[in-house]
């Protein structure tokens, strides 16, 4: 997971001082992208999706922080319990902050190679995640803020 999130928060740290492009993107994910996201939710992706390993953590971490910074205190809690978005300190959470609404995801995606509006396609197998594994109450907000 921590390089998953040092890949994602890369991403979010190009965005935010626009200047890079899939090589930045290639290097930032390199190839110790291991994720402790779980590993059904990812080959679900993948396999459903079409999208690659990488691809499947980054736009998940994407959205779970999108969440994480516009859910309730409660709500955010329980969703980080079930999929977590990351560590709690200094530079992570002021990466992760930045992602507070759907176009900064939507350039993830597409920073990750990935048309953005992939995001359509992404959310209901998270969604679905969340919703059986203990996330029924957040499905609402969850879906509200994903579009869906």
């Amino acid at each position: 997971m921590k390089h998953v999130i040092i890949a994602f928060l890369s991403l979010v740290f190009a965005l935010s001082a626009n200047a890079f492009d899939m090589g930045d993107v290639d290097k930032a994910l390199g190839s110790n992208s291991e994720s402790t996201l779980p590993s059904g939710l990812l080959n679900n992706l993948t396999e459903s999706l079409g999208v690659s390993s990488e691809q499947a953590a980054g736009g998940t971490s994407a959205l779970l922080a999108m969440a994480a910074n516009n859910l309730s205190g409660d709500q955010a809690s329980a969703l980080g319990d079930i999929l977590p978005v990351g560590n709690s300190g200094g530079l992570t959470s002021q990466l992760i902050s930045q992602v507070t609404n759907m176009d900064s995801v939507k350039s993830i995606f597409d920073s990750l190679g990935m048309d953005p509006a992939m995001v359509n396609q992404f959310a209901p197998v998270v969604l679905d995640y969340v919703g059986n594994n203990g996330g029924k109450e957040l499905l609402g907000s969850l879906s509200s803020l994903w579009g869906q």
